[in-house]
Protein backbone atom coordinates (compact mmCIF):
# COMPACT_ATOMS: atom_id res chain seq x y z
CA UNK A 1 0.00 0.00 0.00
CA UNK A 2 1.44 3.30 -1.21
CA UNK A 3 0.68 7.00 -0.58
CA UNK A 4 2.82 9.66 -1.22
CA UNK A 5 4.27 11.16 1.69
CA UNK A 6 8.03 11.18 1.41
CA UNK A 7 10.85 13.41 2.87
CA UNK A 8 13.01 15.42 0.37
CA UNK A 9 16.79 15.59 -0.30
CA UNK A 10 18.46 16.77 -3.28
CA UNK A 11 21.19 13.98 -3.30
CA UNK A 12 21.40 9.97 -3.40
CA UNK A 13 24.72 8.72 -2.65
CA UNK A 14 25.24 5.27 -4.07
CA UNK A 15 29.05 4.20 -3.87
CA UNK A 16 30.32 1.06 -5.41
CA UNK A 17 32.02 -0.89 -3.42
CA UNK A 18 33.82 -2.55 -6.63
CA UNK A 19 35.07 0.41 -7.38
CA UNK A 20 36.49 0.74 -4.19
CA UNK A 21 38.28 -2.51 -3.66
CA UNK A 22 39.46 -2.06 -7.18
CA UNK A 23 40.85 1.43 -5.99
CA UNK A 24 42.16 -0.34 -3.12
CA UNK A 25 43.99 -3.08 -4.83
CA UNK A 26 41.59 -5.89 -4.76
CA UNK A 27 40.96 -6.23 -8.41
CA UNK A 28 38.30 -8.88 -9.99
CA UNK A 29 40.20 -11.09 -11.63
CA UNK A 30 36.84 -12.38 -14.03
CA UNK A 31 32.93 -13.45 -13.38
CA UNK A 32 33.83 -15.99 -10.48
CA UNK A 33 35.25 -12.47 -8.79
CA UNK A 34 31.88 -10.84 -8.68
CA UNK A 35 29.90 -14.23 -7.26
CA UNK A 36 32.63 -14.90 -4.52
CA UNK A 37 34.29 -11.21 -3.80
CA UNK A 38 37.84 -11.12 -2.30
CA UNK A 39 37.48 -10.21 1.58
CA UNK A 40 37.47 -6.39 2.12
CA UNK A 41 40.88 -5.12 3.64
CA UNK A 42 41.08 -2.29 6.50
CA UNK A 43 42.59 -0.04 3.52
CA UNK A 44 39.70 -0.16 1.19
CA UNK A 45 36.78 0.17 4.57
CA UNK A 46 38.70 3.47 4.81
CA UNK A 47 38.87 4.35 1.28
CA UNK A 48 35.12 3.91 0.91
CA UNK A 49 34.26 5.67 4.33
CA UNK A 50 36.88 8.54 2.91
CA UNK A 51 35.02 8.91 0.05
CA UNK A 52 31.47 8.72 1.48
CA UNK A 53 32.85 11.66 3.64
CA UNK A 54 33.99 13.79 1.41
CA UNK A 55 31.34 13.40 -0.62
CA UNK A 56 28.53 14.27 1.62
CA UNK A 57 30.79 17.04 2.93
CA UNK A 58 30.93 18.74 -1.11
CA UNK A 59 27.29 17.56 -2.13
CA UNK A 60 25.13 16.62 0.71
CA UNK A 61 21.76 19.52 0.63
CA UNK A 62 22.76 21.06 3.70
CA UNK A 63 26.09 21.86 4.31
CA UNK A 64 25.96 21.55 8.20
CA UNK A 65 23.81 18.30 8.25
CA UNK A 66 26.78 16.72 5.54
CA UNK A 67 29.24 17.45 7.81
CA UNK A 68 27.17 15.81 10.86
CA UNK A 69 26.94 12.61 8.45
CA UNK A 70 30.23 12.21 7.53
CA UNK A 71 31.89 12.63 11.02
CA UNK A 72 29.73 10.10 12.12
CA UNK A 73 30.65 7.16 9.61
CA UNK A 74 34.17 8.81 10.52
CA UNK A 75 34.27 8.23 13.99
CA UNK A 76 32.17 4.65 13.87
CA UNK A 77 35.17 3.79 11.26
CA UNK A 78 37.83 4.70 13.70
CA UNK A 79 36.25 3.30 16.76
CA UNK A 80 36.11 -0.25 15.20
CA UNK A 81 32.99 -0.33 14.31
CA UNK A 82 33.84 -1.77 10.84
CA UNK A 83 36.76 -3.78 11.72
CA UNK A 84 35.40 -7.32 11.50
CA UNK A 85 33.35 -6.82 8.56
CA UNK A 86 35.04 -8.74 5.15
CA UNK A 87 31.77 -8.71 3.13
CA UNK A 88 31.52 -6.00 0.75
CA UNK A 89 27.70 -6.92 0.98
CA UNK A 90 27.04 -6.66 4.45
CA UNK A 91 30.14 -3.47 4.78
CA UNK A 92 27.20 -1.42 2.29
CA UNK A 93 24.22 -2.63 4.57
CA UNK A 94 25.87 -1.38 7.88
CA UNK A 95 26.75 1.80 6.03
CA UNK A 96 23.65 2.20 5.16
CA UNK A 97 22.48 2.35 8.36
CA UNK A 98 24.97 4.27 9.72
CA UNK A 99 23.92 7.34 7.04
CA UNK A 100 20.43 7.06 7.79
CA UNK A 101 20.83 7.32 11.53
CA UNK A 102 21.87 10.84 11.87
CA UNK A 103 18.95 12.27 10.29
CA UNK A 104 16.84 9.84 8.99
CA UNK A 105 17.25 10.71 5.20
CA UNK A 106 16.74 7.25 3.52
CA UNK A 107 17.93 8.73 -0.24
CA UNK A 108 21.34 8.12 1.61
CA UNK A 109 22.51 4.83 0.33
CA UNK A 110 25.45 1.93 -0.38
CA UNK A 111 24.89 -0.56 -2.68
CA UNK A 112 27.16 -3.80 -3.46
CA UNK A 113 25.76 -4.90 -6.64
CA UNK A 114 28.70 -5.53 -9.16
CA UNK A 115 26.95 -7.04 -12.28
CA UNK A 116 23.31 -4.83 -11.58
CA UNK A 117 23.75 -2.09 -14.52
CA UNK A 118 21.33 -0.57 -12.70
CA UNK A 119 23.74 0.35 -9.72
CA UNK A 120 26.87 1.62 -10.83
CA UNK A 121 27.60 5.19 -9.98
CA UNK A 122 28.26 8.51 -11.85
CA UNK A 123 30.81 10.61 -11.35
CA UNK A 124 33.22 11.07 -8.38
CA UNK A 125 30.53 7.80 -6.66
CA UNK A 126 27.70 9.91 -6.52
CA UNK A 127 24.32 9.15 -8.31
CA UNK A 128 22.60 12.20 -9.28
CA UNK A 129 19.07 11.16 -10.26
CA UNK A 130 17.18 12.74 -13.08
CA UNK A 131 17.73 12.47 -16.82
CA UNK A 132 20.24 16.06 -18.00
CA UNK A 133 18.22 18.17 -19.72
CA UNK A 134 18.69 21.91 -20.42
CA UNK A 135 16.21 25.41 -21.71
CA UNK A 136 17.13 26.80 -24.96
CA UNK A 137 20.82 28.16 -24.55
CA UNK A 138 22.25 26.11 -22.36
CA UNK A 139 24.74 23.34 -22.96
CA UNK A 140 23.07 20.43 -25.39
CA UNK A 141 20.20 22.62 -26.48
CA UNK A 142 16.83 22.17 -25.76
CA UNK A 143 15.85 18.92 -23.21
CA UNK A 144 12.27 18.99 -24.34
CA UNK A 145 13.18 18.40 -27.92
CA UNK A 146 15.46 15.89 -27.45
CA UNK A 147 15.61 12.45 -28.72
CA UNK A 148 15.00 10.62 -25.58
CA UNK A 149 11.71 13.40 -24.99
CA UNK A 150 10.36 12.84 -28.55
CA UNK A 151 10.46 8.97 -27.97
CA UNK A 152 8.87 9.31 -24.33
CA UNK A 153 6.30 11.34 -26.09
CA UNK A 154 5.52 8.96 -28.76
CA UNK A 155 4.58 6.48 -26.88
CA UNK A 156 2.60 8.76 -23.73
CA UNK A 157 5.15 7.97 -21.49
CA UNK A 158 3.83 3.95 -21.60
CA UNK A 159 0.11 5.90 -20.40
CA UNK A 160 -1.48 4.78 -23.41
CA UNK A 161 -3.87 7.39 -24.51
CA UNK A 162 -3.24 10.97 -22.75
CA UNK A 163 -5.54 14.23 -23.81
CA UNK A 164 -3.56 17.39 -22.91
CA UNK A 165 -6.91 19.96 -22.36
CA UNK A 166 -6.66 23.60 -22.43
CA UNK A 167 -4.58 25.21 -19.85
CA UNK A 168 -2.22 21.86 -19.86
CA UNK A 169 -4.59 19.90 -18.03
CA UNK A 170 -4.14 16.19 -18.30
CA UNK A 171 -6.46 13.85 -18.83
CA UNK A 172 -6.72 10.08 -19.12
CA UNK A 173 -10.27 8.66 -20.87
CA UNK A 174 -12.23 6.40 -18.49
CA UNK A 175 -9.63 6.50 -15.55
CA UNK A 176 -11.06 5.13 -12.46
CA UNK A 177 -8.05 3.62 -9.69
CA UNK A 178 -11.08 2.07 -8.06
CA UNK A 179 -13.75 0.47 -10.15
CA UNK A 180 -14.76 -2.07 -7.68
CA UNK A 181 -18.54 -1.29 -6.85
CA UNK A 182 -18.04 2.70 -7.72
CA UNK A 183 -15.07 2.51 -4.81
CA UNK A 184 -16.85 0.88 -1.93
CA UNK A 185 -15.26 -2.56 -2.53
CA UNK A 186 -17.35 -5.96 -1.52
CA UNK A 187 -16.72 -5.47 2.49
CA UNK A 188 -19.01 -8.88 2.33
CA UNK A 189 -17.24 -11.24 -0.28
CA UNK A 190 -14.27 -9.65 1.84
CA UNK A 191 -15.58 -11.14 5.04
CA UNK A 192 -16.14 -14.30 3.32
CA UNK A 193 -12.73 -14.71 1.55
CA UNK A 194 -11.54 -14.42 5.33
CA UNK A 195 -13.89 -17.02 6.09
CA UNK A 196 -13.22 -19.71 4.08
CA UNK A 197 -9.60 -19.22 4.68
CA UNK A 198 -10.04 -19.85 8.36
CA UNK A 199 -10.60 -16.47 9.92
CA UNK A 200 -14.69 -16.59 10.55
CA UNK A 201 -13.92 -14.41 13.32
CA UNK A 202 -11.65 -11.48 11.59
CA UNK A 203 -8.17 -11.55 11.77
CA UNK A 204 -6.41 -8.86 13.68
CA UNK A 205 -3.73 -6.69 11.33
CA UNK A 206 -1.53 -3.87 12.86
CA UNK A 207 -0.97 -0.88 10.60
CA UNK A 208 2.08 1.45 10.59
CA UNK A 209 1.81 4.79 9.88
CA UNK A 210 3.71 7.78 10.05
CA UNK A 211 2.24 11.17 12.26
CA UNK A 212 3.45 13.25 9.33
CA UNK A 213 0.68 14.70 7.40
CA UNK A 214 -1.45 13.18 5.81
CA UNK A 215 -0.58 9.69 6.78
CA UNK A 216 -2.90 9.64 10.12
CA UNK A 217 -5.74 10.76 8.07
CA UNK A 218 -4.93 7.96 5.40
CA UNK A 219 -4.49 5.15 8.35
CA UNK A 220 -7.72 6.41 9.98
CA UNK A 221 -9.28 5.62 6.31
CA UNK A 222 -7.50 2.45 6.05
CA UNK A 223 -8.86 1.00 9.16
CA UNK A 224 -12.26 1.82 8.76
CA UNK A 225 -12.12 0.17 4.92
CA UNK A 226 -10.77 -3.39 6.00
CA UNK A 227 -12.70 -3.24 9.29
CA UNK A 228 -16.14 -3.48 7.74
CA UNK A 229 -14.29 -6.41 5.26
CA UNK A 230 -13.55 -8.39 8.94
CA UNK A 231 -10.34 -7.44 9.54
CA UNK A 232 -9.55 -6.15 12.99
CA UNK A 233 -6.78 -3.30 12.51
CA UNK A 234 -4.53 -2.29 14.73
CA UNK A 235 -3.41 1.60 14.33
CA UNK A 236 0.59 1.99 15.58
CA UNK A 237 2.02 5.17 15.29
CA UNK A 238 5.91 5.80 14.75
CA UNK A 239 7.79 9.44 13.62
CA UNK A 240 8.20 10.07 10.27
CA UNK A 241 11.97 9.01 10.70
CA UNK A 242 11.54 5.86 12.33
CA UNK A 243 8.61 4.94 10.17
CA UNK A 244 11.57 4.48 7.00
CA UNK A 245 14.70 3.88 9.68
CA UNK A 246 13.80 1.97 12.15
CA UNK A 247 10.99 -0.05 10.65
CA UNK A 248 10.35 -0.14 6.78
CA UNK A 249 14.07 -1.04 6.19
CA UNK A 250 14.38 -3.43 9.00
CA UNK A 251 12.24 -6.30 7.68
CA UNK A 252 13.09 -7.96 11.31
CA UNK A 253 10.75 -5.59 12.89
CA UNK A 254 8.05 -7.33 10.73
CA UNK A 255 9.13 -10.69 11.57
CA UNK A 256 8.90 -9.96 14.90
CA UNK A 257 5.44 -8.66 14.54
CA UNK A 258 5.80 -5.36 15.22
CA UNK A 259 3.52 -4.59 12.26
CA UNK A 260 2.14 -6.70 9.64
CA UNK A 261 1.28 -3.57 6.64
CA UNK A 262 2.38 -0.10 6.44
CA UNK A 263 1.40 2.99 3.69
CA UNK A 264 4.68 4.13 2.34
CA UNK A 265 5.20 6.68 -0.34
CA UNK A 266 7.25 7.66 -3.27
CA UNK A 267 7.48 9.94 -5.64
CA UNK A 268 9.26 9.59 -9.47
CA UNK A 269 12.64 11.47 -9.14
CA UNK A 270 11.74 12.20 -12.92
CA UNK A 271 8.55 11.95 -15.20
CA UNK A 272 8.85 9.70 -18.52
CA UNK A 273 11.15 6.96 -18.92
CA UNK A 274 11.61 6.84 -14.77
CA UNK A 275 11.26 3.08 -14.06
CA UNK A 276 15.09 3.03 -12.39
CA UNK A 277 13.63 5.64 -9.86
CA UNK A 278 10.54 3.56 -9.39
CA UNK A 279 9.90 0.34 -10.38
CA UNK A 280 13.79 -0.48 -9.58
CA UNK A 281 14.05 0.53 -6.17
CA UNK A 282 10.30 -0.59 -4.76
CA UNK A 283 10.27 -4.27 -6.20
CA UNK A 284 14.29 -5.48 -6.70
CA UNK A 285 16.95 -6.55 -3.84
CA UNK A 286 14.71 -6.82 -0.72
CA UNK A 287 17.06 -6.64 2.75
CA UNK A 288 18.21 -4.37 5.15
CA UNK A 289 18.04 -0.53 3.95
CA UNK A 290 16.31 -1.42 0.83
CA UNK A 291 13.10 0.38 -0.33
CA UNK A 292 11.88 -2.83 -1.45
CA UNK A 293 9.47 -2.04 1.49
CA UNK A 294 7.34 -5.45 0.91
CA UNK A 295 10.27 -7.58 0.14
CA UNK A 296 8.84 -8.23 -3.19
CA UNK A 297 11.07 -10.57 -5.34
CA UNK A 298 10.35 -12.27 -9.01
CA UNK A 299 12.41 -13.99 -10.82
CA UNK A 300 10.28 -12.70 -13.91
CA UNK A 301 10.16 -9.29 -12.90
CA UNK A 302 13.86 -8.93 -12.03
CA UNK A 303 14.22 -10.12 -15.48
CA UNK A 304 12.22 -7.30 -16.83
CA UNK A 305 13.43 -4.86 -15.01
CA UNK A 306 16.94 -5.58 -15.96
CA UNK A 307 16.19 -5.59 -19.95
CA UNK A 308 14.89 -2.51 -19.46
CA UNK A 309 17.74 -0.92 -18.12
CA UNK A 310 20.48 -2.55 -20.50
CA UNK A 311 17.64 -1.36 -23.27
CA UNK A 312 19.49 0.71 -25.91
CA UNK A 313 17.29 3.01 -27.09
CA UNK A 314 14.60 5.09 -24.88
CA UNK A 315 11.93 3.72 -26.92
CA UNK A 316 13.30 0.17 -25.96
CA UNK A 317 13.23 1.09 -22.35
CA UNK A 318 10.14 2.85 -22.24
CA UNK A 319 8.25 -0.72 -23.44
CA UNK A 320 9.95 -3.25 -21.09
CA UNK A 321 8.81 -0.63 -18.47
CA UNK A 322 5.70 -0.83 -19.52
CA UNK A 323 5.57 -4.48 -19.59
CA UNK A 324 7.41 -4.84 -15.66
CA UNK A 325 4.48 -2.43 -14.30
CA UNK A 326 1.75 -4.47 -15.87
CA UNK A 327 3.50 -7.48 -14.81
CA UNK A 328 3.70 -6.23 -11.16
CA UNK A 329 0.21 -5.11 -10.92
CA UNK A 330 -0.98 -7.95 -11.83
CA UNK A 331 0.54 -10.04 -9.40
CA UNK A 332 -0.76 -7.02 -7.09
CA UNK A 333 3.02 -6.60 -5.84
CA UNK A 334 1.65 -3.15 -4.02
CA UNK A 335 -1.52 -1.81 -3.47
CA UNK A 336 -1.95 2.04 -4.42
CA UNK A 337 -4.29 3.06 -2.13
CA UNK A 338 -3.69 6.88 -2.36
CA UNK A 339 -2.61 9.52 -4.68
CA UNK A 340 -1.77 13.46 -4.25
CA UNK A 341 -1.73 16.25 -6.80
CA UNK A 342 -0.64 19.76 -6.41
CA UNK A 343 -1.35 22.52 -8.49
CA UNK A 344 1.72 25.04 -10.35
CA UNK A 345 1.04 28.26 -10.81
CA UNK A 346 3.55 30.97 -12.59
CA UNK A 347 3.91 33.58 -14.79
CA UNK A 348 2.98 32.83 -19.04
CA UNK A 349 6.51 34.12 -19.39
CA UNK A 350 7.91 31.13 -17.54
CA UNK A 351 8.86 28.41 -20.36
CA UNK A 352 9.81 24.57 -19.42
CA UNK A 353 8.47 23.87 -16.20
CA UNK A 354 8.92 20.69 -15.43
CA UNK A 355 7.29 19.45 -12.31
CA UNK A 356 10.30 18.80 -9.58
CA UNK A 357 9.28 16.92 -6.43
CA UNK A 358 12.33 17.97 -4.32
CA UNK A 359 10.86 21.38 -4.42
CA UNK A 360 7.09 20.17 -5.50
CA UNK A 361 8.09 23.54 -8.05
CA UNK A 362 9.04 23.74 -11.63
CA UNK A 363 12.50 22.39 -11.90
CA UNK A 364 14.93 25.11 -11.71
CA UNK A 365 17.88 23.84 -14.46
CA UNK A 366 15.43 23.48 -16.97
CA UNK A 367 13.16 26.96 -16.50
CA UNK A 368 13.78 30.13 -18.62
CA UNK A 369 11.83 33.34 -19.09
CA UNK A 370 10.44 34.47 -22.29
Amino acid sequence: MRFIARSTCVLTICWSLLNAARAGGQTPSGPASAASPAPLTATVRRAVVGTLAEQLTRHYVDADTGAMIAKHVRDRLTGGAYDTIVSPGRFAEALTVDLRSVNGDRHLNVTYSPGNPGQRPGPEGIRMFGPPTRGPGGPGGPGPNGPAAIAARRTNFSLGRVDILPGNVGYIPNFNPFPSNKGSGDPAGAKALLARAGFSNGLPVKLLYSTSDPAPRVAQSLQSSLNAGGFKVTLVPSTQSDFYGKYLTQPSTAKRGVWDIAGPGWIPDWFGNNGRSTIQPLFTQPGVGSNDFGGYDNPQANKLIDQALTAKTAAQASKLWAQANSFLAKDVANVPVNIQKWTLFHSTRLQGCTFFFFTLSCDPTNVWIQ
